[in-house]
């Protein structure tokens, strides 16, 4: 018992120290978006949108300074509370009460924070991730920038610009987003494991021009998985092999035997 205790506590300090930058993090931007509004930088953007700014491009404004916070700071929901007062009560303003625009410049400060989150180094959940993945965190962050950047250009030229200006209903641009997101997944992405053990066009042509040993290393190992798991087998023959093995390794246990008995002399003695 006394074990058990020690191992819990343990392993509640740990994980503490794992998040504790995380609570760090939240609880600065959280102080700096009250020293912003104290200091009157919500007074100045006010004065900045309502007096030369175009009401159309303020989903794209938005957008695009939640993301470079989000990427500086390391927090969307520090972001997000620093961007909130900055940009709503202007752009009310500058709409004249338009309630598209308006949300469309709210949700432009949510997806904003969120990509520039998901790809920033100092983010709570990028360090978590590397963490739990037990590898690099600048490798992490420099694998998940070409989704993130793809996403974002997207959001810009099909999302918060042609909404922003009113070229076409909301519900094109989610069409045209989920369209071109289903193209890029199944044309420019790769599987994990597959007969070439080919990565992605952009990280191709990295390896040509550098010649990254370890990623071809990887890609190598990759082809070979592949063969040993059969062609046309997948993911799927991947998965039932390792299901497989360890039906095996349950099996080769030895059953718990239930107390031993023997008989001397007419006499049964339990052991």
């Amino acid at each position: 018992t006394n074990h058990r205790i020690s191992e819990s506590v343990n392993s509640f300090v740990r994980g503490m120290a794992h998040v504790f930058p995380a609570i760090a993090v939240l609880t600065l931007a959280w102080a700096c978006g009250d020293i912003m509004k104290v200091v009157g930088t919500d007074r100045l953007f006010a004065q900045i949108i309502t007096g030369s700014l175009d009401e159309g491009s303020l989903p794209t404004i938005s957008f695009v300074i939640s993301f470079l916070m989000a990427l500086a700071t390391g927090t969307s929901w520090g972001t997000m509370g620093i961007m909130f007062p900055l940009m709503i009560q202007p752009t009310y303003q500058v709409a004249e009460g338009n309630s598209e625009i308006v949300y469309s410049t709210i949700a432009g400060i949510l997806s904003g924070a969120v990509a520039g989150d998901h790809v920033s180094p100092i983010s709570d959940t990028t360090v978590l991730s590397s963490l739990a993945a037990d590898c690099d965190l600048f490798r992490h962050v420099v694998t998940q920038s070409p989704y993130v950047i793809f996403v974002t250009i997207i959001s810009i030229l099909i999302g918060t610009v042609p909404v922003g200006y009113s070229d076409f209903p909301n519900i094109m641009a989610f069409i045209l987003g989920y369209l071109l997101i289903l193209a890029f997944t199944f044309g420019i992405c790769r599987p994990v494991i597959s007969k070439t053990g080919a990565f992605d066009p952009f990280t191709e042509l990295y390896m040509k021009l550098k010649g990254d040993p370890d990623l071809e290393t990887i890609k190598q190992d990759t082809a070979a998985k592949f063969q040993e798991i059969g062609e046309g087998g997948g993911g799927f023959a991947f998965w039932s092999k390792g299901q497989k093995a360890e039906e095996e390794v349950d099996d080769a246990k030895p059953e718990e035997e239930g107390p031993l008995s023997e008989e001397k002399d007419g006499v049964i003695a339990s052991t």
